[in-house]
């Protein structure tokens, strides 16, 4: 493990212009009308726009018969979205994925902070390059959704889950309170592999004080708290609904029980997991051959939180089967720790580097030239003539979420 005090100047560029990448592959989209959203959650951006900003009576257009109000998650993204339709007075879609970005933007400092305290500084700057290069979150990052707010929630929450823990302050604990507590209500698949990493944290730290658990103890109570009082109200809600284009309560609908956790049988189907894994490979590391980095990663020692934190996955995967293994957007979990166990790889390589390479400028050339032949940007050119041939799930097909006529039509 490298750590450097100073700043490499050469990574803030290359953080830089991959970031930049980023937004102007959704804004250029927004520009050209080709909007990239999930239509459940901008048509209830757009009823908020029309109407007043109610966070406890959100509309799903066209969900049931009698509009009665829907939840889901809390739609703070579609209250953030429908405030600025409101303030602009233009209901334009690129502006939801403009508020995507920034939420986007917020996340990656936490980020940063959390691998630069676990594998370096050097470490840390090609973690974040390689987040930002990672195709699920090129794609994710200015998607009209809540998709990337969960993740941005998901990485507060553990950044100061991890102040808490290495500092053992009460004063960190009402932040990592409401962040949990927002991950819960947001998508609980989040919450659970934050809050399992979270007692990775402790033992990491080697926290054996009983002020650090009581604390996160006190943490997962206060989200579960608050998690089973949403749940109670979004069913008081549900009830209400004259024919639902789904029964939303678990108690009411085997089908939505299956949807979420999925069956014996699914589980225990060998293609589920193997398609599982293809769709990991591809939303993390773009290019197989970056399977490289992450199987050296994972084969030296040290790198403990991103192993653990991987392993979290695990049991979270276990229970949500179905919810995860189906729904491209959930393998956001396993962004961040994947790029960090890349990061560290190349930040361990660079030794390596400095020999084959000793002038600096060489190095940038061929960092350079590397991150254009395997960029993501290449398969993410979405607006081909025939965008089957890039076989993006229906869920996340540009061709379906761009079409105004459809988010008339339905919700999802």
């Amino acid at each position: 493990m490298q750590r450097h005090n100073s700043r490499p100047k050469e990574l803030v560029v290359l953080v830089t212009v991959l970031f930049g990448l980023v937004v102007a592959f959704h804004v250029g989209n927004a520009l050209m009308g080709k909007f990239l959203f999930r239509a459940i959650h901008l048509g209830t951006a757009l009823e908020y726009a029309h109407s007043p900003v109610n966070l406890l009576r959100p509309m799903i257009v066209g969900f049931n018969a009698n509009e009665a109000p829907v939840a889901q998650e809390l739609p703070l993204w579609q209250a953030a979205v429908g405030l600025v339709f409101k303030a602009t007075g233009s209901t334009w879609y690129g502006w939801a994925n403009l508020v995507s970005l920034l939420f986007f933007a917020s996340g990656l400092w936490p980020a940063f902070q959390l691998a630069r305290h676990y594998v370096g500084e050097r470490a840390a700057w090609w973690s974040l390059a390689f987040f930002l290069a990672q195709p699920l979150i090129v794609f994710a990052a200015g998607l009209g959704s809540t998709d990337v707010f969960c993740l941005v929630v998901m990485n507060w929450f553990l950044f100061f889950a991890s102040q808490m823990i290495i500092t053992g302050r009460v004063l960190w604990w009402l932040p990592t309170a409401l962040f949990a507590s927002l991950c819960a209500v947001s998508k609980l698949p989040f919450f659970m592999t934050a809050g399992v990493t979270c007692i990775f944290m402790l033992v990491i730290n080697r926290s054996w004080s009983w002020r650090p658990w009581l604390l996160l103890a006190g943490t997962g109570m206060v989200a579960a708290g608050v998690f089973a009082g949403w749940t109670h109200y979004t069913d008081g809600l549900s009830a209400h609904a004259e024919y639902p284009y789904i029964e939303l309560r678990l108690a009411h609908n085997p089908f939505i029980r299956d949807w979420f956790f999925g069956d014996w049988k699914f589980r225990m189907n060998p293609g589920v997991w193997i398609k599982g894994g293809w769709r990991f490979l591809h939303a993390t590391l773009g290019s197989l051959p970056f399977v490289v980095l992450l199987l050296t990663a994972l084969l030296r020692p040290g790198n403990r939180l991103p192993k653990l934190w991987l392993a979290a996955i695990v049991p979270t995967t276990v229970v949500f089967t179905h919810l995860i293994l189906v729904h491209w957007h959930y393998y956001l979990v396993s962004c961040l720790p994947v790029a960090v166990l890349c990061g560290t790889t190349l930040a361990a390589w660079e030794n390596l580097w400095a020999q084959q390479m000793p002038r600096p400028g060489l190095r940038g050339e061929f960092i350079t030239h590397e991150v254009c032949i395997w960029s993501p940007f290449a398969p993410l050119s979405f607006r081909s003539p025939s965008p089957r041939v890039l076989r993006w799930p229906r869920s996340l097909n540009p061709s379906r979420a761009s079409s105004p006529a459809r988010l008339r039509r339905r919700p999802s």
